[in-house]
């Protein structure tokens, strides 16, 4: 079960996060470089990728590649490129998002996505990658996200903006504390789902989150075909904003 919220994030002129790193805020409009090492094999094997690609929604529901790199015994580097590319679609917030949630600059246009596809050899879609945060009394080697799990996403916007407050849409809340600047940003997001109900709170902050384990997760393509998931263990999809009712 996929919920569609929303989220953000600034871009340095050239930021690298790694789960061995800090993750690096910025803010000049630059490109934004995503380090990974030490990927954690969760389902399948990742003997047969070759290539990593980051993805966001584009015009019609379109799943837009916005940058690639190789992938070698557990690593991986790719750049965003700020703008990103025409094909992709940077919306602007929905209207009841901006009568729940205080926002410093209504006008703010933006794209979001944790989304990084697998490849082979052949240009295959194989599986997926996930940057994730779990908390320090947790197995770093179970790489499904449950609740208290954290999530990173990255998010482009237009120009410097705050959010603050929680929009409650359907089947869900989503409280935001981030501080966005022109360019790439990442947000984190925690995601709890009630044991006995399908309603979805969710987390998002630009600020790192303390006491937490961050690694990359790989997960083969038949992994997302499992339907016993159950209710505490979510991945975020695309959150976006012009899609809340």
């Amino acid at each position: 079960m996929f919920k569609y919220a929303l989220l953000f994030i600034a871009g340095l002129a050239i930021c690298s996060i790694s789960c061995k790193k800090d993750d690096k805020q910025g803010g000049d409009g630059g490109n934004f470089v995503i380090e990974a090492a030490d990927v954690i094999v969760v389902s399948g094997d990742d003997y047969d990728v070759v290539t990593v690609g980051f993805g966001i929604s584009g015009l019609w529901g379109m799943f837009i590649e916005v940058a690639t790199g190789k992938y070698v015994t557990g690593e991986f580097k790719l750049t965003l490129k700020s703008p990103p590319t025409a094909e992709v679609h940077i919306s602007g917030l929905n209207e009841k998002v901006k009568e729940s949630v205080n926002v410093s600059n209504p006008d703010v246009r933006m794209t979001i996505s944790s989304m990084f596809i697998a490849y082979d050899e052949k240009g295959s879609h194989i599986g997926y990658f996930r940057h994730i945060g779990k908390p320090s009394d947790k197995d770093v080697y179970d790489g499904d996200v449950y609740d208290g799990d954290v999530v990173v996403c990255y998010v482009y916007v237009d120009r410097d903006c705050t959010m603050t407050g929680t929009f409650e849409y359907a089947g869900g809340e989503a409280t935001f504390d981030w501080s966005l600047k022109k360019g790439w940003n990442i947000s984190y997001v925690k995601k709890t789902v009630g044991i006995d109900s399908d309603y979805v709170i969710e987390v998002l902050t630009t600020q790192k989150p303390s006491n937490f384990n961050w690694n990359w997760y790989y997960y083969d393509k038949d992994y997302w075909k499992d339907t016993s998931a159950t209710k505490n263990r979510h991945f975020v999809e695309i959150l976006n904003p012009t899609d809340w009712e």
